[in-house]
């Protein structure tokens, strides 16, 4: 018997790679997008660079959480973030948010 196969693109490949647990396999990626109370245009030029480098680069964060992407807008930030299955989303949102104003001088507006 023949069958066809497909064959995707390596950057869809790249795209629908799922990852496996010890009893699970998922692909769990959100998009998240908070803002500054009163939704205050804080990410300013400098503020703006250094959200975004240092949300692509937490160190602190566990392990089996990937930052896909980030983008800081003048009043709100977008994240996407693949969050295994047994990490809830409401701890690594709370944990990203508590850390966020260590990082600038205007925290009082950030949470």
């Amino acid at each position: 018997m023949n069958r066809l196969v497909q064959t995707a693109p390596a950057d869809t490949i790249e795209l629908m790679r799922y990852r496996k647990g010890a009893h699970c396999v998922y692909k769990t990626e959100y998009h998240i997008v908070w803002t500054p109370r009163y939704r205050r245009k804080l990410f300013v030029q400098n503020i703006k660079a250094e959200c975004e480098s240092y949300f692509k680069t937490m160190d602190d964060l566990h392990t089996d959480i990937e930052v896909i992407a980030v983008n800081v807008q003048p009043d709100h930030i977008h994240m996407v973030l693949v969050i295994p299955p047994r990490i809830a989303v409401a701890d690594v949102v709370k944990y990203l948010k508590t850390q966020s104003p260590t990082l600038t001088p205007i925290s009082e507006h950030l949470i």
